[in-house]
């Protein structure tokens, strides 16, 4: 009884931190000793019939992986909040008698959207075919399968429109990826379509917002710069004004959504 009261009493000052933004190398601290106190839990089958305890231990376990998940997206690490997703997600499938936890399908979404971003489709699939067809309708499960389906369909400015309100502030780690992954997925394009853009056009097409950093991102891609113009190719040929700046109107909605989400 003493060693549960003392958890439950961690994971609420954990829960208070958190919520708050505080210190990640003291909340790593708190969770490390909720871990341990864990231990004396029970936490596996066979579980005695009608206790209350089992049942407040299971719940505390529960939150505290949860934390666990959430603290990791803002170490912003990626293998930390797939292990603590998987000792989560028990808990929200087998334990299915337990109140259903207010976090729970925030943090399903969040796994199928690191998986988006990771682009690890296969698996998204896989994850998504787990949750029963009755809560694809979840708002967050529904967001996942909206900017999945742009993805498959090739639909950058509708993936990054769709991307600008995300559910929670929690989704902006994965969000950031995904912004990452469409840059470079456009900048395929771009490299199939065109010769050569100005540095302007480059910074317009991706939503940078300087030309410094439109240059870094040329360096990234191995992109020779000559006289202001980004090459493509291997020779350098005059700028395509007229398509160059099609191509750049069509993509500025999803430009200024970039910009949005980072």
């Amino acid at each position: 009884e003493d060693i549960m009261d003392e958890v439950e009493q961690l994971v609420s000052i954990l829960h208070k931190l958190e919520a708050s933004k505080g210190d990640v190398e003291k909340c790593d601290d708190i969770l490390l000793q909720i871990k341990i106190g864990l231990i004396s839990f029970q936490l596996m089958p066979p579980f005695t019939e009608g206790k209350v305890e089992t049942f407040k231990q299971l719940q505390l376990a529960r939150r505290a992986y949860e934390l666990g998940v959430l603290l990791s997206l803002r170490k912003r690490d990626f293998a930390s909040f797939e292990r603590y997703f998987a000792q989560v997600k028990s808990f929200y499938f087998d334990f299915s008698y337990l109140p259903e936890s207010d976090q729970m399908w925030p943090i399903i979404g969040l796994n199928l959207m690191g998986l988006l971003a990771h682009n690890r489709i296969a698996e998204f699939h896989t994850e998504l075919e787990l949750i029963p067809i009755q809560h694809h309708t979840n708002d967050y499960i529904r967001y996942c399968v909206q900017l999945e389906q742009y993805m498959m369909e090739g639909n950058y400015s509708k993936l990054l429109s769709g991307s600008a309100n995300l559910p929670t502030q929690h989704y902006e780690f994965f969000a950031g990826i995904l912004t990452d992954t469409v840059r470079s997925k456009i900048s395929e394009c771009a490299e199939k379509a065109y010769s050569s853009l100005s540095i302007s056009q480059v910074r317009e097409l991706l939503g940078l917002k300087t030309d410094v950093e439109s240059l870094a991102f040329a360096q990234s891609r191995q992109w020779r710069i000559s006289d202001g113009l980004v090459l493509f190719g291997e020779t350098v040929e005059t700028v395509l004004e007229v398509p160059a700046r099609a191509l750049i109107n069509e993509a500025l909605t999803y430009a200024h959504e970039l910009e949005r989400i980072v």
